[in-house]
């Protein structure tokens, strides 16, 4: 299949639902439900459980499964820069800045104590391995990238009160705060590194700065979703969370 033309990102999800309809007017379901001549992973793996590190065997096994949701750019370091419609390439125009792949493939990469507005003067830490640093962060939780239309600012929850922009660690340009442990360790947690505080900017504009504990940085949340730790005035996640279909898939 050729290649989708991202330079003119208005017209992907418009190709991308031709091709869509085409497969189902052809009688393919892109999606199907059942996978006839499959194996449980759980029976492949106990069938194989003699195998050593490095082990092979010659016996071949069909599995199936389906992948529910990835977030290159969440709960991993900053990867993928070249995205149009991230906030660090779409906003910064709008203030008369360039955006961030401009400056990455410029050679001027943002750095600890460049002055910029990419940079918190209180942020500390490293680029991540990818070489990407961030001052600032977006709500994870809001617009998720494998959302089929971004989310509608008339159909979240009071713009006053959803987070749009965080306090964010070094490497990550998103941030939700998450319990962390050491099985399970959360270094996209907003940092409140500004005595003790994390500045929030929300979506109707306005800024406050909240303590850590009072935004739900590594404090166990509500029953339904751990990490959403949702207040009445700080809200992460707007949709309900919960089983398929949450989170939210979009207006």
């Amino acid at each position: 299949m050729a290649p989708e033309d991202d330079s003119h990102p208005d017209d992907v999800f418009a190709v991308r639902r031709r091709k869509l309809e085409g497969l189902r007017a052809d009688g393919i379901e892109p999606f199907p439900h059942v996978f006839a001549g499959t194996a449980p992973i759980a029976a492949v793996r106990a069938a194989h459980e003699g195998l050593g590190p490095g082990e092979e065997t010659s016996q071949v096994h069909r599995v199936a499964g389906r992948l529910a949701a990835r977030r290159g750019q969440g709960k991993m370091p900053t990867q993928t820069i070249n995205w149009y419609d991230d906030w660090f390439n779409a906003l910064p125009p709008l203030l008369g800045q360039p955006a961030y792949q401009d400056l990455v493939s410029s050679g001027r990469t943002p750095e600890l104590g460049d002055g910029s507005i990419w940079i918190c003067p209180q942020l500390y830490g490293n680029p991540n391995r990818f070489g990407n640093l961030f001052g600032y962060a977006m709500n994870m939780a809001l617009s998720v990238r494998n959302a089929p239309q971004p989310d509608r600012i008339n159909q979240v929850a009071s713009t006053s009160s959803v987070v749009f922009m965080a306090d964010g660690p070094a490497g990550y340009c998103s941030t939700v705060p998450f319990v962390s442990t050491d099985a399970a360790p959360a270094p996209f947690n907003p940092v409140p590194r500004h005595t003790g505080k994390v500045n929030i900017a929300f979506l109707d504009g306005h800024v406050c700065a909240f303590e850590g504990q009072y935004i739900g940085v590594n404090v166990l949340g509500d029953p339904v979703h751990p990490d959403a730790c949702n207040q009445p005035d700080v809200v992460w996640y707007w949709y309900v969370p919960g089983p398929p279909p949450a989170p939210w898939p979009g207006p």
